[in-house]
This record gives C-alpha cells, sequence and structure tokens, in this order.
C-alpha cells in the first residue's frame, strides 16, 4: 500500500491517471495551453509540485478508507493504492506513465482494480466527468492483466458525498463494472504531442497556479463556487433591472417609498456629493501627503475576481 505522500512524489517522474484529461486535451488541441506546460514543467522537475489539503481532500481519504473497508469483507486480499508503471507506453513515450489505482483484487483469472470517487454528483455524472481517468486506468489495466494472463475488469465505486463531515452512509455508496472500448485512443495523439516537446521544452516558473494542477476534491469545490457566482450575477442584474423599473415609476407616482414583509424601497432624489480628490493633493502637495500618510497592517486575505 502507497502511502499519500508516495504517491504525490510520484508523480515528478511522468503522468499518471489524474492528467489523463489533460492529455486527451492536449491531442484534441494540437497543441500545450499554459496550464499544461506548468504539468509538465512539474513532471520535468522545472517547477515545484503545490500540494494542497482540504476538508473536501481529507473527506476523500476518509471515504477511501470506508469503501476499502467495504470492498475487503468481500475480498480479504485487495490492496489500497498499488502503483503500477507501463514499461512499454513509459519507453515510447520517453516519461513515465502510470497509475495508482484506489484498490486492486486479484483472483484467479481476473484482475480487477476499482477506482473510488466521493462526489456531489450522480454516478452516471461522475463517470463522464472521470471518464479519462478512467480510461488511463483501462490501459494500464488491460497491459497488466495481459502479463498475468488473467480477465481485466474496471470498476467505478461511488459515493454521493452530502456534507463534507466524517460520516459513512451506506445507502450512497454504489460500484459497477464500467467496460471502455479503445481506450488508448483518447490518449495517443496528446502523449506524441508531450513526447516531443519535452525534447527541447523550456519554462520560466510562474507564481500563478492554474486550477488543473489542484486536487479534484478543490477543484469541484471551485466549480460549485462558480455555479454559484454564476447565480449572483444573475439575481444581480435582476435588482438591478427591478431596481430602475421601480425607480422610474416611484419618480412618476410621486411615491417616496414602498415596503412589504422583506424589504423596503425607498426613493432617493438626485443631490451633489463631494469628495476628496487624493491624487490631485498628493502631486500638489506631496511633503503635506506624505506628513500625514500613516501605514497600518492589514490580513491577508482573497480576493476573487470574476472573468
Amino acid at each position: 500500500m502507497n502511502s499519500k505522500e508516495e504517491i504525490i512524489k510520484t508523480r515528478a517522474a511522468g503522468l499518471g491517471s489524474s492528467d489523463a484529461k489533460m492529455v486527451a486535451k492536449i491531442g484534441k488541441n494540437g497543441g500545450l495551453s499554459d496550464a499544461d506546460r506548468q504539468r509538465i514543467a512539474i513532471m520535468l522537475g522545472l517547477e515545484e509540485k503545490k500540494e494542497f489539503r482540504s476538508i473536501p481532500t481529507d473527506y476523500g481519504n476518509f471515504i477511501e478508507e470506508k469503501v476499502f473497508e467495504i470492498i475487503r469483507e468481500k475480498y480479504p486480499n485487495v490492496v489500497s493504492n498499488p502503483f503500477y508503471k507501463s514499461k512499454s507506453l513509459s519507453k515510447k513515450y520517453g516519461f513515465g506513465i502510470f497509475c495508482h489505482i484506489d484498490y486492486e483484487v486479484e483472483l484467479n483469472s481476473k484482475l480487477i482494480w476499482i477506482e473510488n470517487k466521493a462526489t456531489i454528483k450522480t454516478d452516471d455524472d461522475a463517470y463522464n466527468d472521470y471518464f479519462h481517468q478512467l480510461a488511463w486506468h483501462s490501459v494500464l489495466l488491460h497491459e497488466k492483466a495481459k502479463s498475468m494472463n488473467k480477465i481485466p475488469i474496471l470498476m467505478l465505486s461511488h459515493y454521493h458525498v452530502d456534507e463534507y463531515e466524517e460520516v459513512f452512509i451506506p445507502e450512497n455508496f454504489s460500484i459497477r463494472i464500467r467496460e471502455i472500448a479503445n481506450p488508448g485512443s483518447c490518449f495517443k495523439k496528446g502523449l506524441e504531442i508531450i513526447s516531443e516537446s519535452v525534447k527541447d521544452f523550456k519554462y520560466e516558473p510562474k507564481e500563478e497556479l492554474y486550477a488543473e494542477s489542484l486536487p479534484a476534491p478543490i477543484n469541484e469545490k471551485m466549480q460549485q463556487i462558480a455555479a454559484c457566482i454564476i447565480e449572483m450575477k444573475k439575481a444581480e442584474k435582476q435588482v438591478d433591472e427591478f431596481k430602475e423599473r421601480m425607480r422610474e415609476l416611484m419618480s412618476e407616482n410621486n411615491v417616496k417609498s414602498i415596503q412589504n414583509d422583506y424589504f423596503r424601497i425607498t426613493l432617493v432624489g438626485e443631490s451633489m456629493t463631494t469628495s476628496f480628490d487624493k491624487k490631485s493633493f498628493e502631486k500638489e502637495y506631496p511633503k503635506i501627503a506624505e506628513k500625514f500618510t500613516r501605514q497600518t497592517r492589514k490580513s491577508s486575505y482573497i480576493n476573487l475576481k470574476i472573468n
């Protein structure tokens, strides 16, 4: 069984299943984005791999342990997070191609790999979201099973997340076989592009981190927040449009305020405001401005800028 720290270290030695979506995207786009280049720089040791620990990632580890216990009841010889590296593909493309499947079960005639996902999404949505990762696993599973003369079986275990609390609800858990036809076709072109790019790869380290480099639970949380922001912007637009209509209506009918059980609308008439032109003052009287300027320490904070 590999620890999370050991799994993290191996990511710098090549590409794993968590990079599968990136590889497929590179093949589709026909080139590398800045985010792709950052991940490849990490693989080549030109960029530091940032590690994030959060409530969602800790919760994911908790669920993974609980699922391991369930599977172990049926398959006592189950192994958690085994490492498998493809010798043929790694040699072909010039860098490590590997994976850490969540659970592996070896039977007399079968080799079973099980990928576990704890997510707010449904089983089918989780399959669609993580299709490329499952396809990557499928490629390596078939290779390993063939070398062992066993039948490969890929399964997806799904746990539907209600809240990120350390509570396991058995009814939220399901597991099923997922067969993927010709899984290697997703990655062939992308791997070829990456293989060519690493031969003369130049990279300048950046302070900005692309979301693709974050753990899946944090990425999913960011997507939830993005959905919230979209809804907020829609709601703000509706409120602004409503306020403008009410301003016109109240002005035409000489109404100063309207209220209901939830809020009060007040019509504020035209007025003049007075403000201090700080920039002009500093330019005209720099010594006086410096004399009355003071510094205060502010705590760090997040500035979330909407694109």
